[in-house]
This record gives structure tokens, C-alpha cells and sequence, in this order.
């Protein structure tokens, strides 16, 4: 029994070529756009170490200050902060939690840009987790 296909000629073979390449071009666009979405996966983790970097630095600060107050009633009162000392160290505990507020609303606005412009690659084995936010900015 005979089959009635045809004979590939040479044009036929440079149309498959041409086609192979064009999805392999495809294919290869498309692990460069997943590649550079981890890039601004790994951004956005960055951004969020350092804001939890300046809370830690925060609490750390409020602890010393606290650590402080309870010292000002003890015999140990030479060891204790200014008053212009105490009201920097609370300026600048306002001042990092206001930096943290600032950079996790940055990360927040480029979590956003970075699902918009990627479509769902987070979706599909990207780290960037949206859930943490529960739909609202900080």
C-alpha cells in the first residue's frame, strides 16, 4: 500500500527552516523577558531587606531610648542621654520608620509596574508575592 505524499522539495525545506527559526527566536524572547522579570523580582526583595533593615534600626533605637527613661531614676544617672540627645534619637527613629514607610511604598509601586508590564510571569515561577499586601499600598 501506498501512501500519495508528496516529495519535499528544497522551498518546502526553507519554509520549515525559516518557521523552526522564527519559533526559536519566539521561544528565546520569551526566556529573556522571564529572566529579566526575576531581575526585578530580586529588585523588589532588595528593596524590602532594606526597609526592614531601617524598621530594625527603629526598634533598636526606641529600645535604647526606653532602656534609658527606666535608667533616669537609678543611681547609674551619669550614664544617661541629654534631653537634646533623647529628642534626636526620637527625630531620627521618625525619621527611619518615615524612610522604611517611603521605600516600602516604592517597593509596593514597583511590585504594581512590574506585574503590569510582565503579565502573570510572577505567576509562573516568579518570587514577587502580592498576597503579603492584601491588595492595599502601605
Amino acid at each position: 500500500m501506498t501512501t500519495n505524499t508528496p516529495k519535499r522539495t528544497e522551498t518546502d525545506q526553507a519554509v520549515r527552516v525559516r518557521t523552526l527559526e522564527r519559533r526559536n527566536r519566539k521561544l528565546q524572547e520569551r526566556l529573556n523577558r522571564i529572566s529579566n522579570a526575576m531581575v526585578g523580582n530580586q529588585r523588589i526583595w532588595q528593596l524590602d531587606r532594606l526597609a526592614m533593615e531601617l524598621e530594625v534600626g527603629a526598634d533598636l533605637l526606641e529600645k535604647v531610648i526606653a532602656d534609658d527613661l527606666a535608667m533616669s531614676g537609678t543611681k547609674d544617672d551619669g550614664k544617661m542621654m541629654s534631653s537634646d540627645d533623647r529628642y534626636m534619637a526620637y527625630v531620627r527613629v521618625e525619621m527611619l520608620r518615615a524612610d522604611a514607610l517611603f521605600i516600602r511604598r516604592l517597593e509596593w509601586d514597583l511590585g504594581e509596574l512590574h506585574v503590569a508590564v510582565r503579565g502573570d510571569t510572577n505567576r509562573r515561577g516568579g518570587r514577587y508575592d502580592q498576597s503579603q499586601w492584601k491588595g492595599k499600598r502601605p
